[in-house]
Formats: structure tokens, C-alpha cells, sequence
């Protein structure tokens, strides 16, 4: 009787071990990806990039005024990553309403040059192909941690 008890205890044990450990097999792994967009040798000057499964997990990161971006989170395995720019030039920052009284507004570093002087912003249009997973052509095997990753956009 007590080999039987014994046998018992051992497996609901090992049951239990085995319970509390798969939560972590769900656990999707993430990565930081950092790089440069440019497109036709200049680098972008305002958008979005996003990193996309083929299971619908995603990033995105904001595409700096010298064509820089950092997605964190990004989901780690196969993706297609999508950019996508303002359709229309963004005209003078001078225009821009100011931020609410007690916030500090943007980063510096992630305002456009000639912010300050109230110049208009040129973009740099990504082509439209770029905008959508079905569509954009960009490819890239993302792995756990960070790296850096830039794109050449084609027209």
C-alpha cells in the first residue's frame, strides 16, 4: 500500500511541476530593433515601422526626422515589416499648437530641424507598398535581445 501512496504523491507531484511550468512555454520571446530607413539615398524624415508576425504579433516605433527608429517589443521570429510616412508636407512647425501648459512637448532629439525657426518639414514618402503587410516586401528574421537592423527602401 505504501509503493501505491508513494507512487501517487510522486506523480501528482511531478504533475503539479509540470502545470506551473507551462505558462512560461506561452511566453512569447521580444527583441529591441534599431536602424536607418532611407529611400532613394535619403533617410526618411517622419513616420512609422512596424514589425509583424504571420500570427498577427506586432511592434512599431516612430521613424525619426534623420530616418532612425527603435522598436521595442518587437515580436521575435519571422516578420514583415511595414513603413509608412505622412501622405502631405507638414508645413511650418510654427503652426503646430504648443503642448498643454505643465508638459515638456516632444524630446528634443525627435523634433525635425527647423523647429525652432518655424521652417516647414520636408518628408520623405515611403512608397505605398511599404505600407501593409500583404503588400511590403521587407523581410526580416528578428532574434531575442537587441540589434540593429537598417532598411533601404526600393521604389
Amino acid at each position: 500500500m505504501w509503493s501505491r501512496c508513494s507512487a501517487f504523491a510522486c506523480g501528482l507531484l511531478i504533475g503539479c511541476c509540470l502545470l506551473t511550468s507551462l505558462p512560461g512555454c506561452a511566453k512569447r520571446q521580444r527583441a529591441t530593433v534599431k536602424g536607418k530607413i532611407t529611400f532613394m539615398n535619403k533617410p526618411l524624415t517622419a513616420g512609422t515601422v512596424a514589425f509583424v508576425t504571420s500570427d498577427g504579433r506586432h511592434a512599431a516605433g516612430t521613424i525619426t526626422f534623420n530616418g532612425e527608429y527603435t522598436v521595442p517589443d518587437a515580436p521575435v521570429g519571422e516578420t514583415t515589416i511595414t513603413v509608412t510616412t505622412p501622405k502631405a508636407p507638414m508645413g511650418p512647425m510654427a503652426k503646430m499648437p504648443k503642448p498643454p501648459t505643465g508638459s515638456k512637448g516632444m524630446p528634443k532629439e525627435m523634433l525635425p530641424p527647423g523647429y525652432e525657426e518655424g521652417k516647414t518639414v520636408q518628408v520623405v514618402p515611403a512608397p505605398e507598398k511599404y505600407a501593409t503587410p500583404e503588400s511590403s516586401p521587407l523581410k526580416y528574421t528578428v532574434k531575442p535581445g537587441e540589434q540593429t537592423y537598417d532598411i533601404d527602401l526600393k521604389p
